[in-house]
């Protein structure tokens, strides 16, 4: 008979065990995966090693959890890392030397021998967690297979956990709570949804959704994100359950979740747990949360609590305080802090919490405060004495205090408080903003001569928190990506009416910065990404995944540039185009739109490619003669012969000027608006229909036959394709999209323009079915800096290749000149943009952007 989860995991047979975005692995199919993954990872260990200590980079994708499997049914012991943790500079790694190293490679995983030495280590140890507050610390948690066992098991019997269930990763599952939920499915043979992708991300509700799962597991600061991406509005009809753990969740939010829960016929469960019990060591019923949430509830089963005063003695009544020890099964068998402490005999089974606590008169326990040399932030609990002997053994005379909200180190003997500062919030990975650090004279004492923590509680008290909106590079960014002096923190790029165009800028600013850039950054509050900023390492990887409608943009607009200067016949690039002007529209306006701000949307996407049009416009007046009219009018795409004849690629400004305000307009209408609000996919299909009708129903495409897509008509086709593609959130919508893309192309242009096909379609679907690929950095950052600039290079190009058509040879030769030189003019086109925004940010007046909105590149 099998004594642990992971050694029964044939018996879930067929079923599903693992779901991602492209496969859905059953438990044979995972076993076999696991079998593969083991015999790799033995191969590359020499022959005297047999049981070697592994350092796994824990991610949410199949091949990590199989790298995990693989390594618990082996018998070897596993740490668990962060993706991009496991260098050998890293603490854990020089502290602990593993044997094999299992990290991430671009899109996949590699597995390494990184010593040959066997490491002494307790018989039944079998996984190793960072301690709560010490992430990326050397202070390890040493559990047992039996310990998480038996944690599972409970849990899982609480939860009332059967195959039919599936849970989606909203959590790592290095971290213990993430962990925890991992196991417990895998003990039921139920199955797990893997994504990266966040609560605020669309395509994590999608996949939800899709796979029907049935729970969630969240930490307090994602019960928030919740209530920004109206979690109300977000129908799961699936869901039985969700966890909350990892920091005492807020009242108001405890109470109205328990509510929504009533209502709408799921359970919310509060529980309790730390790291050092594998970790959960007690929750609250669903049916109490409402009235109970301010408690921790009860011990899970095979736990028991037990209050102790300052004396030592037992206390058995209620409403008195003391600290909370817990002792069950799942009590870890100590901490490891050198290598050799692998091998330490197992500890008893209690653990001191920290937590002082009282009992309530039902028999549930609730936590009132925290041992003097404990504090907790972000829910990780913070050993105050482990940070004052580390920056001590590095020489600096401190004495660590602060709350739940800060960490505040008196500096006594001098020396920069500044550098001291930024060097504690870059080990411990925190922003700034909660580190603290206070020069002192002199220590203040106690009679007895020991330090006064007390009083330097009290007046780490009396310190404030950093606001996290402080002025940054990010905030001033977003000041000139946005055009406004002064920006909501508590709002996202997308409600701040952010565009294409300036999300490529910052993407771009996020990639060199972060290193990795947070998916779906753009619906985030700037709070957060400031935050974000503050806390910023560098990257491991030297990969980075690039978006298909990136790759899109720059290909239209290369595909224009050669159109232009070449017989390459690369027709189609403004097709493209004007799809992805209707995909950004819908991604980035759309929130604007459905308040009504119809002004804001046209003055976003307009004002920016307007004004520097109108610019070369008027060059263009004083260097040729005569000049239409039709240019200061913007319906000049209505001709096919225009004067000058080197103004014609413009045609695209006015065309786009006329779509942008066709669909715009209508949401001015609140009828109208609350419709497309309510159904915003659906009503995109019935708009494509109509206009599709109106083509074909009439002489438009026969009067306009050789303008095309310059006709508005059509090209508002193109656009609500475009709408449908971005909000086609299931697979069922992506289909009924990939159809219309098909129809829209037949329609208008045929089968034998295969340059146009090449385009449409192939971008098209690819940015619909959300392709991304994996570049190496530079290239990706490359991509990035093009597409920010797109609007600029495309206005840019019309006189660079003026200029170049008598100087360089028609061809290749024009083509890649006239690329180089288009960038290089546009940079001054955007830096002279820039300069003037900075001007109006200054004297507190929204500007005309140098990253606007909508242009070629959309």
């Amino acid at each position: 008979m099998a004594r642990f989860f992971w050694e029964a995991l044939e018996a879930g047979g067929g079923r599903p065990a693992l779901i991602t975005e492209h496969e859905a692995l059953s438990y044979s199919g995972l076993v076999e995966r696991i079998e593969r993954s083991t015999q790799a990872l033995r191969a590359l260990l020499p022959a005297e090693l047999q049981r070697p200590l592994v350092l796994l980079e824990a991610t949410n994708d199949a091949e990590s959890i199989v790298a995990y499997l693989a390594c618990l049914r082996a018998g070897w012991p596993v740490a668990l890392v962060a993706e991009g943790q496991s260098a050998a500079s890293s603490r854990i790694a020089s502290t602990y030397q593993p044997n094999l190293v299992v990290c991430r490679d671009g899109s996949a995983s590699k597995a390494s021998l990184a010593s040959s030495a066997p490491a002494p280590m307790h018989p039944e140890l079998a996984v190793l967690l960072s301690t709560s507050g010490t992430t990326g610390a050397a202070k390890l948690v040493r559990l047992s297979g039996g310990n998480v066992q038996a944690n599972a098991t409970s849990i899982a019997a609480y939860l009332q956990l059967t195959p039919n269930d599936r849970a989606i990763t909203a959590l790592p599952f290095h971290y213990s709570y993430g962990m925890s939920v991992l196991h417990t499915h895998l003990l039921a043979h139920a199955a797990l949804v893997l994504t990266s992708a966040s609560l605020v991300d669309d395509a994590f509700w999608e996949l939800a959704r899709r796979h029907e799962a049935t729970s969630l597991a969240l930490v307090p600061t994602q019960f928030e994100l919740l209530e920004k991406v109206q979690f109300s509005e977000r129908h799961l009809p699936t869901l039985r359950y969700i966890t909350q753990a990892g920091g005492k969740l807020d009242a108001r939010l405890a109470t109205d979740f328990a509510r929504r829960a009533k209502a709408q016929g799921w359970q919310l469960f509060i529980m309790y747990g730390q790291t050092e019990a594998s970790p959960r060591m007690s929750y609250v019923p669903p049916e109490d949360v409402e009235r109970w949430h301010h408690s921790i509830g009860r011990p899970v089963d095979g736990g028991q609590f037990q209050l102790i005063d300052t004396a030592g003695g037992v206390i058995s009544g209620s409403g008195q305080p003391g600290e909370l020890v817990y002792e069950g099964p799942n009590v870890m068998l100590g901490y490891a802090l050198t290598r050799a402490d692998l091998a330490e005999p197992a500890g008893p089974p209690r653990l001191k919490t920290g937590d002082i606590a009282e009992r309530l008169e039902n028999g549930y326990f609730r936590i009132t405060g925290r041992t003097s040399r404990f504090i907790k932030l972000f829910g990780l609990r913070i050993s105050l004495d482990e940070i004052e002997a580390r920056l001590r053994a590095q020489g600096h005379r401190v004495y660590a205090s602060g709350s739940d909200e800060k960490l505040v180190v008196f500096l006594t003997g001098g020396g920069p408080p500044e550098a001291l500062r930024a060097q504690i919030a870059r080990d411990y990975q925190w922003p700034e903003r909660v580190v603290r650090v206070v020069p002192i004279e002199s220590v203040p004492l106690l009679s007895s001569g020991k330090v006064d923590y007390a009083e330097l509680a009290r007046r780490a008290a009396t310190l404030a928190v950093e606001p996290v909106d402080a002025p940054s590079n990010l905030a001033h960014l977003m000041q000139s990506a946005l055009r406004e002096p002064a920006l909501d923190p508590d709002k996202s790029f997308v409600e701040l009416g952010g565009d294409s165009l300036a999300y490529l800028e910052v993407q771009l600013f996020l990639s060199r910065r972060l290193g990795s850039v947070p998916d779906a950054w753009e619906r985030l509050p700037l709070r957060q990404l400031y935050a974000l900023e503050e806390a910023a390492r560098p990257s491991t990887s030297g990969w980075q995944r690039v978006p298909a409608d990136l790759i899109g943009r720059v290909l239209a607009i290369l595909a224009v540039i050669a159109l232009h200067s070449t017989h390459w016949g690369t027709g189609g690039g403004s097709v493209l185009l004007i799809i992805l002007v209707g995909y950004s529209l819908a991604r980035f306006q759309s929130g604007v739109l459905f308040k009504g701000q119809v002004g804001k949307t046209l003055r976003s996407m307009l004002v920016p490619i307007v004004a520097v049009y109108y610019v070369i416009v008027a060059v263009a007046a004083l260097r040729f003669s005569p000049i239409d009219l039709g240019w200061l009018f913007l319906v000049e795409n209505f001709h096919d012969d225009v004067t000058p004849a080197v103004l014609l690629p413009y045609w695209f400004v006015s065309t786009y000027a006329q779509i942008v305000a066709l669909a715009s307009l209508p949401f001015a209408v609140p009828r109208v608006r609350e419709l497309v609000k309510r159904a915003p996919f659906e009503a995109g299909v019935v708009a494509l229909v109509a206009v599709a009708a109106i083509i074909q129903l009439t002489a438009i495409n026969d009067i306009f036959y050789n303008l095309r897509h310059r006709n508005p008509i059509i090209a508002l086709e193109l656009l609500l394709t475009g709408w449908c593609m971005f909000f086609a959130a299931t697979t069922r919508k992506r289909w009924v999209a990939s159809v219309a893309v098909l129809l829209v192309w037949l329609q208008n242009y045929g089968l034998i323009e295969t340059n146009i096909a090449a385009l449409l379609v192939g971008g098209s679907l690819c940015t619909l079915w959300g392709l991304q690929v994996s570049l190496p950095r530079p290239a990706a950052r490359a991509l990035l800096f093009f597409g920010s600039l797109s609007m600029f290079v495309y206005l840019a190009h019309v006189p660079a290749l003026y200029k170049l058509s008598s100087l360089v040879e028609e061809g290749a030769p024009l083509f890649f000149t006239g690329i180089i030189v288009s960038i290089l003019l546009a940079l001054a086109l955007k830096k002279s943009s820039d300069w003037v925004v900075q001007r109006f940010v200054r004297w507190g007046r929204p500007a005309p952007a140098a990253s606007g909105s909508l242009n070629p590149g959309e």
